[in-house]
């Protein structure tokens, strides 16, 4: 995965603000998880590493730094919104994808996983303005998805 130095910088902060608590192999993973959420860059859990595992280190580790007054405050939900750019940059698609899939989702109410939400969103806007797309490029990890079912 590429790290932008900005994150690999704040990862690194916390890492060593953690000092005295014991570490895992899930840890890195989970403070550079965090960094990706404080700057509105949410990436899905998956990249991490074992989901699981990594889901679990990101909610001690932020417990830890909010009880110490590292940050003030957990990093909300993120939207389906600021998944569309990391989607449509991995699946090399071009901008015109972009601004069609985040209309599309700020014309619809839809609950959900956001990552998945947005890789449908931008699947269906690719198809609407006839862009190619290889549905397994950017649903490769919900093969359930269709354009009936993706909202």
């Amino acid at each position: 995965m590429n790290i932008p130095d900005a994150i690999a910088r704040q990862a690194t902060y916390f890492d060593s603000q953690l000092a005295g608590i014991r570490k895992n192999k899930y840890t890195w993973a989970a403070l550079v998880y965090l960094s990706f959420r404080l700057h509105d860059m949410p990436r899905p859990l998956f990249l991490f590493g074992d989901e699981k595992a990594v889901g679990r280190e990101y909610r001690r580790v932020l417990g830890i730094l909010l009880q110490r007054h590292i940050i003030e405050r957990a990093p909300g939900i993120p939207k389906p919104e600021q998944f569309v750019p990391y989607v449509v940059a991995r699946a090399e698609l071009p901008t015109k994808v972009e601004y069609k899939a985040i209309e599309i989702l700020r014309k619809t109410k839809v609950s959900g996983n956001p990552y998945v939400i947005a890789k449908s969103a931008v699947y269906i806007a690719a198809r609407a303005l006839g862009v190619y797309v290889q549905r397994d490029l950017v649903l490769r990890d919900y093969p359930y998805i269709t354009e009936e079912s993706g909202f």
